[in-house]
């Protein structure tokens, strides 16, 4: 499988490893926090960082400018 990672910018990144997911990006990009509400629910609240993420050898993305993630 792969991730497109699509920037602020417009500009695409495919990661294409064979293991990954969005699921896995959000890990390693974002930090997750699980608050309950007055009714008592549940809401996941994915938190930016200050992270940089490699995407290559020679390119690594700061996490803040990611727009959207696709499963591919």
């Amino acid at each position: 499988m792969a991730v497109k990672l699509i920037m602020d910018s417009g500009k695409e990144y495919v990661l294409s490893n064979e293991n990954i997911t969005v699921s896995d990006i959000i890990d390693i990009c974002y930090e997750k926090e699980e608050v309950k509400d007055e009714a008592g629910n549940v809401m996941s609240i994915i938190k930016e960082t200050n992270k940089f993420f490699n995407i290559d050898m020679n390119t690594a993305i700061h996490t803040s400018h990611i727009s959207s993630i696709e499963q591919l």
